[in-house]
């Protein structure tokens, strides 16, 4: 995990997978937010703390297609 302590003195966390993808962030008081990525390194997931994932799919050329909301609603793209 990589840190970063701004001048405000706060510590942030960073944790990373074996491809280098950013896979989590812990906030000063310990709050992590989880991030995911599919087996192409593309991210498609995000978990707040303490609250249902956001998920996000893409087409076979790489292009974002749409976004699932915690709420169950569909964000689609173009």
């Amino acid at each position: 995990m990589n840190r970063v302590i701004p001048t405000s003195g706060r510590t942030y966390g960073f944790g990373y997978d074996a491809n280098g993808n950013r896979t989590s962030i812990t906030m000063p008081n310990g709050v992590v937010h989880q991030l995911g990525y599919n087996r192409i390194n593309l991210d498609n997931s995000y978990t707040p703390p303490n609250n249902p994932a956001y998920g996000t799919s893409y087409s076979l050329d790489r292009e974002w297609v749409r976004t699932a909301l915690p709420s169950g609603r569909i964000v689609n793209g173009n």
